[in-house]
């Protein structure tokens, strides 16, 4: 009432700032009670700085407040009149108005409901529409449903004020944590608002693909099973607030808000044809799976919720008197829920069984948070089916599928009963569990039924997802109510959730809600941090706490008088709280993680340790299990003073368990930071803090140890005293421990040294003592040590041994997988085992390499890696993703699913060694590049040295495909199917090859000061290196033709996966050919030989050859064929009379730089840019090596050229284009806004229009000037000047044939014609460009006249080709504008190009091409019309991307329109139009407007040089003399 009367206060004063805080206060408690008054109160005081409040809106305000005083608990007399110097400015309220009947399917809501069901009506109004945009427009400003002030309704805010209207509702969060891994609704998004993304995406695909009326359906399908399921649990979660409040009117309105939510209009009770929202949806469903009821053929599903919908309305009402009605109501409102997935599930299983992937992702973007509340791997699993499968749901998923549904139904409180049958689809009752009590847990059967205790792992799991989302509030309200374990009645009904704040113990439940809260010392720790604390904190001390309690119970009850079946019950009940649902029914539980108790820690732990069993279990499991078996049997043989004896060596067993936790997390910590934010800390921490009273009794200097070195937050460095000091303390302390084995806990093994807790010298060879680790802790390797690796097949300048032993991890997976112990080989690929890490000064440190994070950490360490980035770029959605992962994790992401495949066991195995060992190859060459830039002088190993290890492993034999482990054993397999064994030692060549080139590299950086001595090692590195990859990729390209022709399609998937990447840097055609041949579908034996043509033509921008990859087996597929260097090639149908092939692939440097500037690798694109990777200089040539892009920008000579005249005045300087290109590899203050995919189209327009150009200028100029000198290849490459223009002009990849590729249009003027010619209506019959046939003719004529040396003829010739070029430019420019132009019509409301083409694209690029078309062409422009000029300087400068415009569109037209009048060289019928856009067909009546206007624009400083500003001003005044 307060917060009330200090609102309308203020705002009947008009003091807005005050207002404005009492509507903060107001809004929220307002929205449980009606959300159209909530809105209206946050927009007319909160939003748009509260600037919607009128005086004049008083009174119908102070109306609406006054309709919720009921619903809040206040009184119109609590409030009372506000008076003011006399005058009553808000006099007092009377009774509230009668509320709207309504009967809702048979439920009769008692408060007012109205605004909520006219939304329904705006669901049927999209469903019926028949215009996909003004169903849109509906979806978004609302049609039928108005608030107090007569404001529309819209559907589209449930969505995007969700986070915060929804902030507590657990299954609002569940869905935030499920989806994030969607990268369509994560990123660029918000994720809280998925709902309404989801439903947008929708509009998009209807507007862009779909677009009939069906699909309009499937938009109003979205936001029923989006936003009204939504609204409903909001609802629901709202009526238990308001209960256990008290507050039996909030809990009423929250109950009828929900049953409208759910109802709508117009629906009769059992009707699957009338009304439109979820009941309608159960009611079609239940006639499709025969689940319909006998009273009156309602479905089951409307049946049960309709009754417990009664059932809350009558519990409402007694909030205020009953105590146990909030509970009940928690009870019933999750059974409503679970009852609404059924249709979820019903219409996920008929879609997919009518194959309609579009309508099954849409219910899987339903479902998999709903399946993510119960197992972190299942919705992982069917997320990846459902939503992020490349290609779309399909067939062969639908029994995995249903798999994963089934076994998830007892979770989700559904049955098979529930679901029903439907077409060929019956429920496996046997896996779904048709709500039967679990009566096995990972194989201990149980006598009783204990799901209530056994479930409240769940409730760890879901308090999990809410932590790391940051809804602490619905967490500690989970933690308070419950959620998931059921506490049955006499007669076996529910009747409350057993919660973990009513078991644990008062100390436990402070601290938790000390770190919800974030209270002092915990008010800075990391979101991560804080979630490890709670989490870790009910896995462990709860669960230890609560289990020992209740066994103590069980020997309790059995020692007193009153022994009965009600203590095995206890017994299996405190073995429920170790255990828990989730681990399921096989002996060792669930091994994927999902596991959330003691139980799972004890397996967490067993590696490390070296105590696992050999199914992945740990062995104090089985101790765990083997002890609660005993007590069980003694306990049903009332043996209770046996009993006594059992219980505290469970006790024992489980204080080990904590122990090894802490000792692990010890391990871990003493390598971080303590502002690392790290969760290890935090989990450290509480496991110390379990084992902290059993230290303190045992010894209390060593419990002192344990707290300091433990502690968190951590005042300054993890671990202070050290690893050894927390081992020590903890076998101080287990020495004074009864019952503790300290050979039960294990030990860890580091720099080949053993170390465990164990006393010294006691004895037993199968124990280990502190004193070895610190031995190991101590030992220094030297790591400039040179070692032989593998017999000498390398002899390193550094000590490696460390990188050498991944091997053996990659052997000891190997064993484990053809033992078929995936868990142990699960465990080494993600943990290590036998690599450890050393620093750079050769100290051990506390963790073990492991080949996981070669994958997991690549986004970090090979982000400016070439190769790697051909991989992002090629493999990632639109959203940065692979498969639901980050793209940068791929082969992780891969991995992780071959361990799951039986049909080839070996495959993870084989894949670690062709993705994340042939990567991590590639990265230490790389890497070795930034080694000698940097002139690294530190005592780090040489990454060519690491590089070998990880290429040759231990125990290789030279030449052997039998021994040995990684990519040198790899290469000699593939060899021996190709023929290339080599001769004498049998080496495979291309083994022979690399290994040359690592001991070249290692000779290039190997000398005295070998990297700053000679400015050309950088250069040879880079060219070495880039060889060496090329070489390593032979035997990924022989494995995959290899395994085609076996047409085993795993191995052709994960080789095709190690491979095609690549190929997305040499022709993007050919890539998404064969990645959707290969990668993302089965592989069909059918097109092998039209794959291997694709693969084959890919070889040379490979850098590979037909003799590298040699003839299969014999030559049953035999060699392809090199072409000869000496031989001729055609470009796009020009034949040149010399080879200039080598000098065209320059455009696969611009092909590689646009990738690596689009995935933010700009120091490598800029290093490419310098240094050159594909164009070779020919062998003739004076400066020999690669031909790079910054050389022909920077070269003066070729600036100095005729046809440059006039850029070097326009510009005064020389290397222009250099300098513009080069500012945005360095994000110079100019260009540092720019996104990366505008940066991307940036630099790669900038290389062709204005380097190349240029280039080309020169070239055709070289030309006439070699035809006069009577020396047609006086050039330093030896070739005409002609055939390299056209080289310059064509490039590699338009391909042979005449008109060049029509898959793939090439990066340079040649493919910019190409792209033109549809637009400007310029092609020729068969779909070539004009243009360029014109330019072919012209090319053919003037090698004729240079080889004759007709020099007269060759001059006219070479101007018009350079005409051509100009008008290719001025054609584009057109075109760009239109494409401007365009946008602005699509989208009136934008200020900006950026907001422009927000309708058309995610970033703008035309602004940008046409802004370096303009820089190509204003020089030659001002020659010929410098008003014009003036035009584009003013129009086109770069900071009109981001500022607003006025009719750019017209304006730039207007000026090229004029310009062109004025070059009488172009050819108009060349030139073409675009749309109304013809620029040959223009009048000169509109420039004095035009000009005027400029002129008022350019006050400020124009970003292009220009001299003739005072004749531009008096040109406006003639014209508009003349004119």
């Amino acid at each position: 009432a307060v917060m009330v009367q200090g609102l309308l206060m203020y705002m009947s004063t008009g003091n807005q700032p005050f207002a404005e805080l009492y509507a903060l206060q107001v809004s929220p408690l307002s929205s449980l009670c009606n959300e159209g008054v909530s809105q209206h109160l946050l927009a007319k005081f909160a939003l748009n700085n509260g600037q919607q409040y009128e005086q004049s809106m008083l009174t119908s305000i102070v109306s609406e407040i006054q309709s919720v005083y009921e619903c809040l608990g206040i009184t119109c007399q609590d409030v009372g009149a506000f008076v003011a110097n006399d005058e009553v400015l808000v006099p007092k309220c009377t009774d509230a108005k009668a509320v709207p009947y309504h009967s809702l399917a048979g439920y009769t809501p008692t408060t007012d409901v109205e605004y909520l069901l006219n939304t329904t009506l705006d669901v049927a109004a999209i469903r019926k529409m028949s215009n996909w945009t003004e169903a849109k427009i509906i979806y978004e400003q609302g049609m039928n449903s108005f608030d107090p002030d007569g404001v529309s309704v819209a559907l589209a805010d449930w969505g995007q004020y969700a986070d915060w209207d929804m902030s507590t509702l657990p299954y609002f969060n569940f869905f935030k944590y499920a989806l994030a891994r969607i990268g369509a609704l994560s990123n660029g998004h918000d994720l809280p608002q998925y709902s309404g993304t989801i439903v947008q995406d929708i509009f998009l695909e209807l507007g862009s693909t779909l677009g009939d009326k069906s699909d309009d359906e499937m938009a109003a399908e979205a936001i029923v099973i989006t936003h009204y399921w939504m609204q409903v649990a909001r609802r629901l979660y709202e009526s238990i607030s308001g209960c256990a409040a008290g507050n039996s009117t909030m809990a009423t309105i929250a109950i009828d808000l929900s049953v409208a939510a759910y109802v709508g209009l117009d629906q009769k009770v059992g009707d699957d044809k009338s009304g439109y929202v979820l009941y309608n949806l159960a009611e079609k469903m239940s006639l499709l799976f025969s689940t319909e009821t006998q009273n009156n053929g309602t479905s089951q599903v409307n049946q049960n919720i309709m009754k417990s919908f009664e059932d809350i309305q009558q519990l409402a009402k007694t909030c205020q008197n009953n105590t146990s009605a909030a509970s009940t109501i928690h009870l019933l409102a999750n059974k409503i829920i679970q009852q609404m997935t059924v249709p979820l599930v019903q219409g996920l299983l008929f879609y997919m069984d009518t194959s309609n992937a579009a309508e099954v992702e849409l219910y899987g973007l339903q479902i998999t948070p709903l399946v993510a509340t119960c197992s972190e791997s299942k919705y992982v699993d069917l997320q990846d089916l459902l939503v992020l499968s490349e290609s779309g749901y399909a067939d062969d998923m639908k029994q995995k599928v249903t798999d994963i549904l089934e076994s998830s139904y007892p979770c989700m409180g559904i049955t098979c009963d529930d679901i029903g049958r439907y077409g060929n689809y019956s429920c496996n009752a046997g896996l779904a569990g048709d709500n039967a009590p679990i009566t096995r847990i990972v194989g201990f059967d149980l006598s009783n039924n204990i799901d209530g205790y056994l479930k409240l792992d769940l409730d760890v799991r879901q308090i999990s997802m809410l932590m790391s989302v940051g809804a602490y509030t619905a967490a500690e309200n989970m933690i308070s109510r419950g959620q998931n374990a059921l506490v049955l009645d006499s007669s076996g009904q529910p009747a409350y959730y057993r919660s973990i704040k009513n078991i644990a113990k008062p100390e436990l439940v402070n601290f938790i809600l000390n770190v919800t809260n974030q209270d002092k010392p915990f008010e800075k720790i990391s979101p991560e941090q804080t979630t490890a604390l709670v989490v870790e904190a009910i896995q462990t001390l709860f669960s230890y706490q609560a289990s020992i309690a209740m066994l103590n119970a069980a020997v309790e009850q059995c020692t007193s008088n009153d022994a009965n079946e009600s203590q095995i019950s206890q017994w299996e009940s405190a073995l429920g709280y170790l255990v828990g649902s989730i681990e399921g029914v096989d002996p060792g539980g669930n091994f994927k993680g999902d596991g959330q108790m003691i139980y799972a820690l004890a397996k967490e732990n067993c590696f490390q340790f070296n105590i696992c069993t050999n199914d992945g279990d740990s062995e104090l499991n089985e101790d765990l299990l083997s002890l609660f078996r005993q007590g069980k049997e003694k306990l049903a043989s009332n043996a209770c003073s046996d009993l006594s004896a059992t219980v505290p060596r469970i006790v024992s067993v489980l204080q080990t368990i904590l122990i090894q936790g802490t000792l692990k997390f010890a391990l871990a910590d003493a390598d971080l930071t303590g502002d690392s934010g790290s969760k290890d800390l935090a989990r450290g921490y509480v496991l110390a803090q379990s084992i902290y009273p059993i230290l303190e009794l045992a010894d209390s200097q060593s419990a002192a140890i344990i707290e300091t070195n433990m502690a968190f937050p951590v005042p300054n460095n993890p671990v202070p005293n050290g690893i050894e000091a927390v081992f020590t303390a903890i076998a101080t302390a287990i020495s004074q421990m009864t019952g503790i084995d300290c050979a039960k806990i294990g030990n860890v093994t580091y720099g080949g040294f053993v170390a465990g807790v164990c006393p010294v010298n006691d004895g037993n060879a199968s124990t280990a003592d502190p004193q070895d680790l610190s031995i190991a802790v101590d030992s220094v390797v030297d790591e400039e040590t040179p070692l032989a690796i593998s017999n000498g097949l390398y002899t390193s300048n550094s000590n490696v041994q460390d990188r050498i032993d991944i091997a053996a991890d990659v052997w000891d997976i190997s064993k484990a997988l053809s033992s078929q112990n995936v868990n142990l080989a699960r465990s080494i690929y993600r943990e290590g085992l036998n690599s450890e890490m050393r620093d750079n000064q050769g100290f051990l440190l506390m963790r073990k390499r492991n080949i996981a994070d070669f994958s997991l950490m690549a986004g970090q360490t090979m982000s400016e890696d070439l190769p790697f980035n051909l991989f992002r770029y090629a493999l990632q959605d639109a959203y940065g993703y692979y498969k639901g992962a980050p793209v940068e994790q791929y082969a992780d992401t891969f991995v992780e699913n071959a361990f799951e495949n039986t049909l080839v066991p070996t495959l993870a195995v084989e894949a670690i060694v062709a993705l994340n060992i042939w990567m991590a190859v590639v990265h230490e060459l790389y890497d070795q590049i930034n080694q000698c830039k940097a002139l690294d002088e530190s005592n780090a190993p040489l990454s060519v040295d690491i590089a070998a290890a990880y290429y040759i492993g231990d125990g290789q034999q030279t030449g052997s495909s039998q021994t040995g482990h990684l990519l040198y054993r790899l290469t000699e397999e593939a060899g021996e199917l190709f023929g290339q064994d080599g001769i004498g030692s049998g080496e495979a060549e291309i083994n022979t090859k690399v290994l040359i080139l690592f001991n070249r590299i290692k000779d290039d950086v190997s000398s005295p000061d070998s990297c700053p001595a000679k400015s050309s090692t950088v250069a040879d590195l880079r060219l070495h290196i880039d060889q060496a990859v090329s070489y390593m990729t032979v035997p990924l390209l022989q494995n995959l033709i290899h395994y085609m022709k076996s047409n085993d399609r795993y191995r052709v998937q994960m080789y095709a996966l190690s491979v095609i990447p690549l190929i997305a840097g040499c022709n993007e055609a050919t890539f998404s050919y064969l990645r959707t041949a290969l990668i993302d579908n089965d592989y069909d034996p059918l097109k092998f030989n039209e794959i291997l043509a694709k693969l084959q033509g890919a070889y040379r921008c490979l850098g590979v050859s037909c003799a590298d990859v040699g003839a299969y087996k014999g030559g049953t597929v035999p060699q392809c064929q090199d072409p000869s260097d000496r031989n001729v090639v055609a470009l796009a149908g020009y034949l040149p009379t010399t080879n200039v092939f080598d000098q065209s692939e320059i455009d696969l440097d611009i092909l590689q730089i646009k990738i690596l500037v689009s995935t933010g690798a700009l120091s490598a694109a800029n290093d490419l840019y310098n240094y050159g990777r594909n164009s070779m200089r020919p062998s003739n040539s004076t400066s020999n090596g690669l031909l790079s892009l910054q050389s022909i920008a920077s070269d003066p000579t070729i600036a100095s050229a005729p046809s440059l005249k006039t850029f070097l005045d326009y510009y005064q300087i020389s290397n222009f284009a250099d300098s513009v290109v080069t500012n945005v590899f360095t994000s110079s203050e100019q260009y540092k806004d720019l996104t990366l995919k505008q940066k991307a189209t940036f630099v790669s327009t900038a290389l062709n229009v204005m380097v190349m150009y240029m280039f080309s200028l020169s070239l055709l100029d070289t030309a006439v000037m070699d035809c006069n000198a009577a020396d047609i290849r006086r050039n330093e490459f030896g070739i005409t000047g002609i055939d390299f223009a056209a080289a310059s002009i064509i490039g590699s990849i338009e391909g042979h044939q005449d008109g060049g590729n029509p898959d793939d249009v090439g990066l340079l003027l040649y493919g910019l014609s190409k792209k033109n010619c549809a637009s400007m209506h310029t092609c020729t019959v068969n779909g070539d460009s004009e243009i360029n046939d014109q330019l072919g003719l012209l090319l053919y004529a003037a090698q004729t006249e240079l080889n004759s040396l007709s020099c007269v003829s060759l001059s006219h010739t070479v101007t018009e080709i350079q005409t051509v070029l100009k008008t290719i430019l001025l054609q584009s420019l057109v075109r760009s504008i239109a494409l401007l132009g365009r946008a602005d019509e699509s989208n009136g409301s934008a200020a900006n190009i950026m907001e422009m083409n927000a309708d058309v694209s995610d970033d703008d690029t035309d602004f940008i091409n046409a802004y370096l078309y303009t820089l190509a062409l204003v020089p030659l422009i001002n020659k010929a019309n410098p008003q014009s000029s003036f035009l584009l300087e003013v129009n086109m400068a770069f900071e009109n991307l981001f500022k607003p415009l006025d009719n750019l569109k017209w304006q730039v037209f207007y000026a090229v329109a004029d310009a062109i009048k004025d070059m009488p060289d172009v050819d108009c019928n060349l030139l073409g139009y675009i749309s109304d856009m013809d620029p040959c067909s223009t009048d000169r009546s509109h420039l004095t407007t035009v000009v005027a206007k400029a002129t008022v624009q350019s006050s400020g400083a124009p970003f292009f040089s220009f001299s003739q500003f005072w004749f531009l001003l008096l040109a406006t005044c003639m014209l508009a003399v003349l004119w």
